[in-house]
């Protein structure tokens, strides 16, 4: 009942998010129920850019974006396969969006990320959202600033679509994916299967294409292991590269805040917008900060590049094998 009880909760979010900007100046009931199945440009599958390009053409909208997230939130998180990817929904997202489409007529330089929706883990702050950590102990926790990854974001433009669930407190003893707070995540490629974790959530949120890319964090594998079972992209930045502050930590030691995305440009262009130091993280402040990701992708090569390759985990599945022979021919042509 519990669970009924939080997609309740998700539906009234997007209710309250639709209902706030109907109530805005300019911003009727028409503009607001967009019929989805009209729109001219098809989110599903397309990297930042090519968001960001369809955003900027005028092919699609804002809030045409978050009105396709949101739907397919309610068929597929809430309701059909129930991934149980999302636990809060950002009940401003509707006006943020249409303020962004607004923006976006003053014909000024906009960011890649202007107008471009996003998920967040739930152990990263997002004013007026709860921060949980997956654990209903902190289900009232209500955060009074962004976290400055996700402020990082904001100041470019990108839109808090949702936050997601997690392994709770990012360590629920091998129950991956699962939180008090949340539920079970499923895996969107297998529902037996689970999406790993710690952020469980932000890999099947991202692979179910109900954003076009998430925040996480990472411990030991709590970005790398979500992405590594559902096909999308994560990476483990070097420690201090991004801030912590506004994060519920496992290690602070040990954590990094990072994103999961679907393709490795998208994976360099979120990493470029939220690196940097933080006088709130003293981590950041020992850190090089001389990276620049995306550039980067132009001079990356494999080519001279020394490679372990582990084989004590074949023979557990025929057609993992046969991927991971296929993914040692690629890496082979490739340098």
């Amino acid at each position: 009942m519990r669970f009924r009880t939080a997609q309740r909760k998700k539906m009234v979010a997007i209710a309250a998010a639709l209902v706030a900007c109907m109530m805005m100046a300019g911003c009727g009931a028409s503009a607001n129920t967009v019929d989805i199945s009209s729109m001219e440009f098809n989110p599903q599958g397309k990297t930042i850019k090519q968001i960001a390009a369809a955003l900027e053409s005028g092919e699609t909208t804002s809030r045409q974006l978050v009105s396709y997230y949101l739907d397919r939130i309610n068929k597929y998180d809430d309701n059909g396969p129930e991934i149980n990817a999302i636990t809060q929904i950002n009940p401003h997202v509707m006006r943020q969006a249409y303020l962004s489409d607004r923006g976006r007529k003053d014909h000024a330089q906009h960011s890649i990320f202007y107008g471009i929706p996003f998920v967040v883990k739930e152990n990263i702050d997002v004013e007026g959202m709860n921060t949980t950590a997956g654990s209903k102990v902190l289900e009232t926790n209500k955060a009074r600033s962004n976290a400055t990854v996700v402020q990082k974001l904001i100041d470019q433009g990108a839109i808090v679509l949702a936050k997601t669930n997690m392994s709770e407190l990012a360590a629920s003893y091998g129950w991956l994916g699962y939180s008090s707070y949340g539920g079970q995540t499923k895996n969107p490629y297998n529902l037996k299967r689970d999406p790993s974790g710690s952020s469980s959530g932000t890999a099947a949120a991202v692979a179910a294409g109900f954003a076009p890319f998430g925040l996480g964090s990472d411990t030991s594998g709590s970005v790398r292991g979500p992405a590594s079972v559902t096909g999308t992209v994560g990476m483990r930045v070097t420690y201090g590269q991004t801030s912590r502050s506004g994060v519920i930590p496992l290690s602070d030691s040990f954590d990094v805040t990072g994103a999961i995305t679907n393709t490795v440009e998208d994976q360099a262009l979120v990493l470029d917008a939220i690196v940097g130091p933080d006088e709130g993280d003293v981590a950041t402040l020992q850190a090089t900060q001389d990276t620049q990701y995306e550039k980067s992708l132009a001079q990356a090569s494999l080519k001279g590049a020394r490679l372990g390759i582990v084989n004590v985990f074949n023979g557990g599945n025929s057609e993992v094998d046969e991927t991971f022979k296929a993914a040692q021919n690629e890496l082979k042509k490739a340098g």
